[in-house]
């Protein structure tokens, strides 16, 4: 008669899979059968969230077992129980830890022996995420000096939190952030920072210098800024233009907007933008604050999204208008999660739209044009004539020997692989309004027809979502 342990191993694996995180039953799977046990002790033992009231059993289990120590992976310790403090001589014992999730001061770094830091820094070499909190300024340098000696960490996460609202002076964050003593290991592919926005003072003084992002595909930056912070020197803008080379995913926090350029800048330095910036970056997430404005964003992104204007090629000269030369920009996702009322989106003027939908879309449409007299959703847009003019690009024969009488812009789409462009945030303001967001994604449309796919040129890429 065949029994549980003669199924095969792949069966046996689906079963326990089917689980999912379900760890009652994972754990009645485990004593059904030898066959299960294995497999169920890995996903219950693949987290383990370590608290000041389990630390001691977790460190007999870990003793009494020391198999168990090979299914744990990450190290889950609540972000508000300091009192959680891991025995360094537990470390060892976890071969297969690569991801952590603590407080600031999990380890009590002000109290480690010069023998314990030693077996806490080959311990920890193999981290390859760390998300931590940041309560107390004094913890981060700690940290910069245990993480410069992990080749393997590619992810990093950073909540600040000052101790009372905006209680972090600008000396206070000008502390000194240690560097590696040899060459830098540090390459990130993952930064996501939030919270207080002076985090970002040390945490750019830590990675900048041994180019740290210099290989970062996805930084979020979620800080929050408020009104007695918009005077301080912007550090987000260092941050970004050191990672964007590889950058795929960016996150901004548009409260205040980011400058495009240093306070102080080179002659030779060009504002951030990014159809020239950025060549890989295919997703663009925008997120506002307290004190943000959707007309002010909207300039901003639309600046921000511009490709700067080059010179006319003579090809374009020869069949009749300027043809401009606009990189194959990557991106594919661009969304802003903005809080906006209806009356909110008819305050912002019809010339940001417009620029928001040229810097999109591009000025005009693609092909071998002439430009023509015409009504439609690209009127008043093109570079020939004004909004009076309505002039609009269309096809044409070529002739051998055309004579044009005027050399209009023709800008092909700079981004051709959008895919969205989400709208959320719609903030409800009156309860009987039971068609209000209807009227609030009804708005936005007519505001960007060619985005919602209205009219020439037009591509149905708007989506608008509560």
């Amino acid at each position: 008669m065949a029994s549980l342990a003669d199924l095969p191993q792949e069966l046996v694996d689906h079963i326990v899979s089917e689980l999912g995180d379900d760890l009652p039953s994972l754990s009645t799977c485990a004593l059904i059968s030898p066959a299960f046990l294995h497999w169920s002790r890995q996903r219950l033992f693949r987290s383990v969230r370590v608290t000041a009231s389990n630390l001691y059993a977790f460190g007999k289990l870990i003793e009494s077992s020391p198999s168990l120590a090979s299914h744990i992976h990450l190290l889950n310790i609540p972000k508000m129980d300091f009192s959680a403090v891991l025995p360094v001589s537990l470390l060892p014992r976890l071969p297969n830890l690569t991801r952590i999730v603590t407080h600031r001061d999990p380890f009590d770094f002000r109290h480690l022996s010069p023998a314990e830091t030693t077996i806490l820094a080959g311990a920890v070499a193999r981290l390859t995420s760390v998300t931590v909190l940041i309560d107390r300024l004094w913890t981060l340098p700690a940290w910069a000096a245990l993480l410069n000696a992990c080749p393997a960490l590619t992810h990093l996460a950073v909540h600040a939190e000052a101790n009372g609202w905006g209680t972090w002076t600008a000396d206070d964050v000008a502390l000194p952030m240690p560097l590696p003593s040899t060459d830098p290991v540090l390459r990130l592919h993952s930064l996501r920072v939030s919270g207080d926005c002076k985090i970002l003072s040390p945490l750019g003084a830590w990675l900048l210098p041994q180019h740290a992002l210099a290989a970062l595909y996805t930084l979020v930056l979620d800080v929050d800024y408020v009104l007695e912070d918009y005077s301080a020197p912007d550090a987000r803008l260092p941050l970004v233009r050191a990672a964007a080379s590889f950058l795929r995913e960016l996150t901004l926090s548009l409260d205040p907007p980011m400058p495009l350029l240093p306070p102080s800048p080179p002659s030779d330095v060009p504002p951030l933008c990014l159809a020239t910036s950025f060549p890989h970056l295919r997703a663009l997430h925008l997120t506002d604050g307290p004190d943000a404005e959707i007309g002010p964003s909207l300039v901003w992104l639309a600046a921000f999204l511009a490709p700067p204007s080059l010179a006319p090629t003579a090809a374009g000269l020869q069949r009749g208008y300027a043809e401009v030369e606009v990189g194959d920009g990557p991106l594919e996702r661009l969304a802003l999660d903005h809080s906006m009322t209806r009356r909110d989106l008819l305050g912002v003027p019809a010339a940001t739209w417009r620029a928001l939908e040229d810097a999109l879309l591009g000025v005009g449409a693609c092909g071998d044009f002439d430009c023509a007299a015409g009504a439609g959703a690209g009127a008043g847009r093109g570079a020939c004539g004004d909004a009076a003019d309505a002039q609009i690009l269309k096809p044409r024969t070529p002739t051998p020997t055309p004579t044009p009488t005027h050399t209009p812009t023709y800008t092909p789409t700079p981004y051709p692989h959008l895919r969205t462009l989400t709208f959320t945030g719609y903030v409800r303001t009156a309860r009987c309004a039971s068609d209000g967001f209807e009227l609030f994604a009804t708005a936005l449309g007519e505001r960007v027809p060619r985005l919602a796919g209205k009219g020439k040129g037009g591509r149905g890429v708007l989506v608008v979502r509560r």
